[in-house]
C-alpha cells in the first residue's frame, strides 16, 4: 500500500520548481515503484495461495485420521 502511495505522489502535476529535470526524476521514481508493486502484489497473491494450499493440507490430513 506504501508503494502505491509513493506511485500516486510521483504523478501529480506539480514539483518543487516543475522542472523538466525534476519531471524525469519523478517519471523514473514512478516507473521503478510500480515495478515494485507489481513484484509485491505478485508476492502477496502467491503466499496466499501457499497457505491456501497448506490449508487444505491440514484439512486432507485430518480426514484421514
Amino acid at each position: 500500500m506504501g508503494a502505491s502511495l509513493l506511485v500516486m505522489v510521483t504523478g501529480l502535476a506539480k514539483s518543487n520548481t516543475n522542472s523538466d529535470t525534476e519531471k524525469a526524476a519523478l517519471a523514473g521514481a514512478r516507473w521503478a515503484l510500480q515495478l515494485l508493486v507489481v513484484t509485491l502484489t505478485t508476492l502477496a497473491v502467491s503466499d496466499v495461495g501457499v497457505a491456501i494450499g497448506l490449508l487444505e493440507a491440514a484439512a486432507a490430513l485430518t480426514r484421514l485420521v
